[in-house]
């Protein structure tokens, strides 16, 4: 029968170390994976022209850095205000609209 000897009866039989070491680079997959997230949102025109209003978009919610945009044909009679400065994944405008 083989036995692993410690040096006391508290020290534990695997390092505590590897174990955080672990930890925290499962937390960085965790992080890096969350901050790619894109979300395709679609102009809706709801409650205004205000790129800013998260009711004008579907899914809820104003557009950010990395997601995806799409401004329908039906919606593009109209002027989109407050337009901020933000680096799109990648833009859709049907129609005769310009982006």
């Amino acid at each position: 029968m083989l036995r692993i000897l410690r040096k006391s009866f508290f020290e534990p039989p695997f390092p505590y170390a590897v174990l955080r070491g672990a930890a925290f680079l499962v937390f960085l997959v965790i992080l890096s994976h969350s901050s790619f997230a894109q979300t395709t949102r679609t102009w809706t025109q709801t409650g205004g022209g205000n790129w800013a209003t998260a009711g004008n978009w579907s899914p809820a919610g104003v557009p950010v850095d990395g997601d995806d945009v799409i401004i329908p044909v039906s919606n593009t009679g109209g002027t989109i205000t407050n337009v901020p400065n933000i680096t799109l994944r990648d833009s859709i405008v049907q129609g005769t609209g310009t982006c």
